[in-house]
């Protein structure tokens, strides 16, 4: 069966959208200096920020393993190996553990912020707080869509 004709496309397009969203958040947002602040002023914050930063980029390279070694190390035929990829990632456990290790690292840092601004910032600047809900936001829409796609699949 076609791979195009077997996913959503309105979820592909939603989940296409999500990272580009959230990879443009990651350069515009001030989030990098309130960790920074945070960090400074609260090692506690710093310790939780550091692990789910951790588990985050853990995670990152666990999914990027369980299917790394089925691309090849030519980046130029990694589209031909592709179909096969997607096609095999329900049953990749790997993938999965990666998956859940990376969205506990992203909601985790997003919890942690939050927390840190009620607790370190006055509440004049609790305003901030919108920073932490978009990052979860993010994070919860494209684990949901990425989900989703998988549930077709199976």
């Amino acid at each position: 069966m076609n791979l195009h004709k077997k996913i959503n496309l309105k979820n592909k397009w939603v989940l296409i959208g999500l990272v580009i969203a959230s990879d443009l958040l990651v350069f515009i947002s001030p989030l990098g200096e309130l960790k920074e602040k945070f960090t400074n002023q609260a090692p506690e914050f710093a310790v939780a920020i550091l692990v789910t930063e951790i588990l985050f980029i853990l995670g990152l390279f666990i999914m990027a393993y369980s299917v790394g070694h089925s691309l090849g190390k030519n980046i130029f035929k990694w589209k031909k190996q592709l179909k096969n990829i997607v096609k095999d990632i329900p049953d990749n456990r790997l993938l999965w553990v990666g998956f859940w290790t990376n969205t506990i690292g992203a909601v985790g840092t997003g919890i942690a912020v939050g927390v840190a601004i009620i607790k370190i910032l006055p509440p004049q600047s609790w305003g901030l707080l919108w920073l932490a809900f978009i990052d979860l936001g993010i994070t919860l829409a494209i684990r949901t869509a990425v989900w989703e796609l998988k549930e077709e699949y199976s």
